[in-house]
């Protein structure tokens, strides 16, 4: 069932959803510090480091900034929220898939 606006709403504010983006994020930014075969002549690989400091440095704030792009993701909004804290259903696995989706669109 498809989350309806009201949802989607109270998904952008949800504190457990956004701790999950939180350490999403700070998995993708890992990932990224610790490549060593970086091409930093590339726009592109400069971004990802640049945007990986700055999750490492703001987790919160991030995954704050990140939360209604993911809220908007269609594996998301697939999903239904839990009663009791407001948070997503969706899985570790696709919810780290939709805050990469995110941050590929953000930067």
């Amino acid at each position: 069932m498809a989350l309806d606006y009201a949802q989607s709403a109270s998904l952008r504010v949800n504190i457990p959803f956004q701790g999950r983006i939180g350490t999403a994020a700070l998995k993708w930014a890992s990932a990224i510090l610790s490549d060593t075969s970086v091409d930093v002549s590339s726009s592109i690989a400069r971004k990802n480091l640049d945007y990986a400091r700055l999750v490492y440095a703001q987790p919160t704030q991030k995954a704050m900034e990140l939360q209604p792009g993911v809220v908007q993701d269609p594996a998301v909004q697939a999903q239904d929220i839990v009663p009791s804290t407001g948070d997503s259903t969706i899985t570790d696995p696709y919810l780290q898939q939709a805050v990469e989706a995110t941050i590929a669109k953000v930067i």
